[in-house]
């Protein structure tokens, strides 16, 4: 068992559980492509900037077209084997970025 809080990323980004569900895949990559432009050019972005933030910021594309469907899109159903992929995806480029852009800053 570990003592103390994670040597890298956040402590929520840990769990990979969490990545399952649509508003962690949603928040998490939009949230950090805010801060990023936030650290990086001093200014607030909204939301919907974020999305196109994502792939300068090398998000995989096929998660950044799911959330932007989720976002304006009608709903539709997601397959588990869609979601166990995605959870991976979105956790996986959200530590890494954020390790990058705290470097950055």
């Amino acid at each position: 068992m570990t003592i103390g809080p994670p040597s890298s990323s956040t402590a929520s980004s840990a769990r990979s559980g969490i990545w399952l569900r649509d508003v962690w895949v949603d928040l998490g990559p939009v949230t950090l492509a805010r801060a990023a432009v936030t650290l990086r050019d001093g200014r607030l972005i909204t939301k919907g900037e974020a999305l196109d933030v994502l792939a300068e910021l090398g998000a995989p594309q096929e998660v950044i077209a799911d959330i932007r469907a989720r976002r304006y899109g009608p709903e539709r159903p997601v397959s588990w084997v869609w979601r166990l992929r995605r959870a991976w995806l979105a956790r996986t480029f959200v530590r890494a970025g954020i390790d990058r852009t705290l470097a950055g800053a």
